[in-house]
């Protein structure tokens, strides 16, 4: 009896990890977006604490919402400009979308998959610190 409910809540935990792997999209779709700036309905995002600290640095996810955003709508190369790390994360999102759904459907993740997603993380991790290097040091 313990061994099915603790199986449920494994299943339902992928199950939220692939919706929100899923909302990089469904946000940068719902986002009114131009390289300078981001809205949802009209709302217009903080500024970031980091980049108002540390101006010439800024901070490794500034411009990441807006990068996602113009991808998301066909706009590749302002993506790129924006923040390259932006590319990553939809990849990454899709990939950890797919695989979280199929191991929902599944009832079970294989220690393959286990090792995917840690590298997925990790290189996410990565790719937002490289990001976050290019663009300091063409500051």
């Amino acid at each position: 009896m313990v061994g099915a409910n603790t199986e449920e809540v494994l299943r339902r935990r992928h199950l939220i990890a692939a919706l929100l792997c899923a909302a990089p999209f469904l946000i940068g779709l719902c986002l009114r977006v131009s390289p300078e700036s981001a809205t949802l309905w009209g709302l217009h995002a903080p500024v970031c604490l980091i980049r108002w600290l540390l101006p010439n640095i800024g901070c490794p996810g500034c411009g990441l919402v807006r990068s996602v955003a113009l991808a998301c709508h066909g706009k590749l190369m302002d993506s790129v400009t924006v923040n390259p790390a932006g590319m990553l994360v939809l990849v990454l999102s899709g990939c950890g979308f797919i695989m979280r759904s199929y191991i929902f459907l599944c009832g079970r993740m294989t220690a393959r998959q286990f090792a995917l997603l840690r590298a997925g993380r990790m290189m996410l991790a990565a790719g937002v610190l490289a990001a976050w290097i290019s663009r300091a040091a063409s500051i």
